[in-house]
């Protein structure tokens, strides 16, 4: 009796500790890299409300992120060849902020880092911060690639 009635009081003292506001969401990295290599298109790129995204599909930027924390950065024109930027990208929490993010740091010493908004398994919504994590006005949106046929 007296464990049933104290794990119900620790249970109760508990969960009264914790609210929706201080969870913050555990990112899995198959969403990113699909256990082996994804392929994202920047679908849409604003800039201080101005739209940076070529209208062309294949002048499109297209992002291939491996489960090796490797990504290749390349016009979708370009898809399957070694042609292109490459680096590596991550997604951690900021210690600060409680923030999930994901970063892109390429191989010639630059780096972006961006909140996650939205991450679903076909879409990323993202915003721009600045090396002391302030948030940019710059926002990504990446979808999976479509198939070519519809």
């Amino acid at each position: 009796m007296y464990k049933l009635l104290y794990s119900c009081s620790f249970l109760l003292a508990f969960s009264g500790c914790i609210s929706s506001d201080d969870l913050k969401p555990i990112v899995p990295m198959q969403i990113f890299h699909a256990n082996s290599a994804k392929v994202w298109v920047l679908e849409g790129l604003t800039k201080k409300g101005i739209d940076k995204v070529p209208r062309t599909r294949e002048m499109k930027t297209a992002f291939v992120l491996y489960n090796d924390g490797g990504f290749l950065e390349q016009k979708i024109m370009y898809l399957g060849s070694s042609k292109g930027i490459t680096g590596k990208f991550g997604v951690f929490i900021d210690p600060e902020k409680q923030d999930t993010l994901f970063s892109l740091y390429y191989k010639k010493q630059t780096n972006l880092t961006f909140l996650i908004r939205k991450c679903e398994s076909g879409r990323l919504e993202l915003q721009q911060v600045s090396d002391s994590r302030e948030p940019l006005d710059t926002y990504w949106t990446l979808t999976t690639l479509p198939k070519p046929y519809e």
